[in-house]
């Protein structure tokens, strides 16, 4: 079985990152032929499991994923309180696939779609079957109508507070007028939420006064504030931006050695400055392993899996350019003595044409 990547590029249809063993997942080559890779990346493949999960059901979200990508739904391959979706219940599933050994078939092609369980009558234990047709009278118009606000507006502001139509576009309209000084500079996640909710806040605090609750008004203010402060949001909060001098930055690249007498180094020798660039961490590459190990092994319990002694291929993680030091030093070993560290055993390249692993062991 060759990989695409022997022949060709295959990129994400949605982020346009490079697909290969650790970005991807290879799927069956009924459907996928030459390309081999499900269309999507891993995190893609998460984000719109997450997706399918909140405007269906956690349950259906899996059997739909599966029959997007061309994998098998395989039940027992769902993690432990596989309902309660997070960033990693995806991958989790996607892992556990290949542990409990049905990510590929006999012959070592991996398992499609048909391999699994596709009989939605045993699945939903007979709710749903072949015959199964939609409500009469179905349309868009018609269940979109049921509810107040948009998809995206829903989306974005939630339901629980029971919002109007009115509501919701009195919400779109404060997100716009709190957020316009920072779109330029770009908002990240956490600003968005905190500015979400400061907007809610606002709404709440407008009401109140129009009731005429001014205590209570003054107590939403109140929060509105420290929020404001606490997430440095307010104008006075705003650190200066100190003027960038040409002279400071020649200074700083000449101490660098990026700069000869104030004059950029030949190309040849500032590629070569660059490339020998590289950060230094205080620490053996073996120890990183036992962090990652420990990390993973977290995860499994938090998804009811079993521990293991093994480093996944996956997180096995090189040091290209010397940024770790080859050997655990007296320290490291005393380390993983006295917290009683099994010794570390690395999990083999997986199966589908792949090299074996150096099978390396940690003393």
């Amino acid at each position: 079985m060759s990989l695409p990547t022997e022949q060709f590029k295959v990129l994400c249809v949605n982020c346009g990152a490079e697909l290969n063993e650790q970005t991807g997942y290879l799927a069956s080559p009924d459907w996928y032929e030459d390309t081999r890779y499900v269309h999507y990346c891993r995190d893609c493949q998460q984000k719109q499991f997450e997706d399918f999960a909140e405007n269906t059901s956690p349950a259906f979200a899996y059997f739909l994923c599966c029959a997007a990508y061309n994998i098998p739904f395989i039940p027992e391959a769902m993690p432990s309180d596989s309902y309660d979706v997070d960033e990693i219940t995806w991958m989790m599933y996607l892992e556990n696939l290949d542990s409990l050994g049905y990510r590929f078939r006999e012959d070592d092609e991996p398992a499609a779609f048909c391999d699994g369980i596709t009989d939605l009558k045993v699945l939903f234990e007979g709710r749903i079957d072949k015959n199964t047709r939609f409500a009469a009278g179905l349309s868009m118009e018609r269940t979109a109508g049921k509810l107040p606000g948009t998809k995206a507006q829903r989306r974005h502001w939630g339901t629980l507070a029971g919002y109007t139509d009115a509501e919701y576009k009195e919400l779109d309209r404060l997100y716009g007028v709190i957020s316009a000084d920072r779109v330029e500079n770009g908002i990240n996640q956490q600003e968005e939420y905190t500015l979400r909710e400061i907007c809610k806040l606002q709404l709440d605090y407008s009401k109140t006064v129009a009731k005429g609750d001014f205590t209570e008004a003054k107590k939403i203010y109140d929060i509105i504030s420290k929020m404001s402060e606490n997430n440095l949001l307010r104008k006075k909060d705003e650190a200066p931006l100190a003027p960038i001098k040409i002279d400071t930055m020649a200074e700083a690249l000449e101490k660098k050695g990026y700069l000869r007498k104030g004059k950029i180094l030949p190309y040849d020798e500032l590629l070569k400055k660059l490339q020998g660039d590289q950060a230094k961490y205080p620490m053996s590459h073996d120890l990183l392993d036992y962090i990652i190990r420990a990390w993973v092994n977290c995860a499994k319990r938090n998804f009811g899996v079993p521990e293991s002694d093994e480093l996944p291929y996956e997180f096995q993680v090189e040091a290209k350019y010397g940024e770790l030091d080859p050997e655990m030093s007296a320290e490291e070993k005393k380390i993983v003595q006295d917290l009683g560290l099994r010794p570390m055993k690395y999990e083999a390249k997986p199966k589908g044409g792949k090299k074996s692993a150096s099978g390396k062991k940690m003393e």
